[in-house]
């Protein structure tokens, strides 16, 4: 199937994306180029072998998502997400240097510069950039309460990754408290501030606080998210760290099979999610004594 999706900037620029696929799956992206002679983004995506239903409701989630997102950081945000990080470092440093983004922008960016420190493991440089990020916002005329709370919530994942689960729990409620103030109780960003909470209460072994989190993550995703998001597999892959955590390991593969299915259509190979639940899986399996089955993943 082919698709032309048009978004209008009110610069009265239009940008082009080119879609080509074939009928009968959910498009999966594999690469993203500029033609500057012809001023079009180029993705070129692959179709994997979901239902028809299933990519339509994400079609259409992503073509809503699409027109209420700044055009201009949409493709760097996609290069985060195809796994190409210095493309995307790049590609943000260009809008910096060579543009003139407004604070808000600029704000993002430095959020984004975080996202791509923290999936290449760089922590310092990635709580440099969200702190600026975050102080951009919180020092706006207009202050942006919800990035804010986002940006802290990153920051959050930062920490705990550091093992300082102190801090981390601090950005976290931080977040939720910024989320109340500003967006519904039921937003995604909500439910992806529970699903860290959830990490903590799991860590600390508290595994029916966690699961409550959970079971509260997951309604506001069910009401919110099609069926294919890559968050969902994210939330799946948290319900198998609480099971790994508590010993229920079939449970705990059961989880992370199902998560890594989601991700395998909707990520590309190469990026670190789908890493993290291969990791996982690989620890499920030496628990069970499949170590064959984990040297092989």
């Amino acid at each position: 199937m082919d698709g032309i999706i048009t978004v209008h900037e009110p610069d009265t620029k239009w940008y082009k994306i080119f879609l080509f696929a074939s009928i009968g799956g959910l498009f999966q992206i594999n690469s993203c180029e500029y033609n500057a002679v012809e001023d079009l983004w180029y993705i070129k995506v692959h179709a994997t072998d979901q239902s028809d239903d299933l990519i339509a409701e994400y079609i259409e989630y992503q073509k809503e998502k699409m027109t209420e997102s700044n055009i201009i950081l949409f493709f760097g945000n996609l290069l985060i997400e195809m796994g190409e990080y210095d493309k995307a470092q790049r590609y943000f440093d260009t809008i910096l240097s060579s543009s003139n983004p407004n604070d808000e922008e600029i704000a993002c960016i430095f959020y984004n510069f975080g996202r791509i420190h923290r999936f290449l493991g760089n922590f310092y440089r990635t709580i440099n950039s969200y702190t600026r990020a975050y102080q951009l916002h919180m020092n706006a005329r207009s202050k942006h309460i919800a990035s804010a709370g986002k940006t802290l919530n990153e920051l959050g994942l930062v920490y705990f990754a550091q093992r300082n689960e102190i801090k981390a729990e601090e950005c976290f409620k931080r977040a939720m408290h910024l989320y109340k103030k500003n967006i519904l109780r039921k937003h995604i960003d909500v439910a992806g501030t529970l699903i860290n909470l959830c990490n903590l209460d799991c860590s600390r072994q508290n595994f029916e606080q966690a699961l409550n989190k959970y079971q509260q993550a997951k309604e506001i995703y069910d009401n919110s998210l099609p069926l294919l998001h890559p968050n969902r597999a994210l939330l799946r892959v948290n319900l198998g760290n609480i099971h790994l955590t508590a010993g229920n390991y079939q449970m705990a593969l059961e989880d992370y099979e199902a998560a890594l299915q989601l991700q395998e259509a909707s990520l590309p190979s190469n990026h670190p999610y789908v890493a993290r639940t291969l990791h996982n899986l690989a620890i499920v399996h030496t628990h069970q004594g499949n170590k064959d089955k984990a040297k092989n993943i």
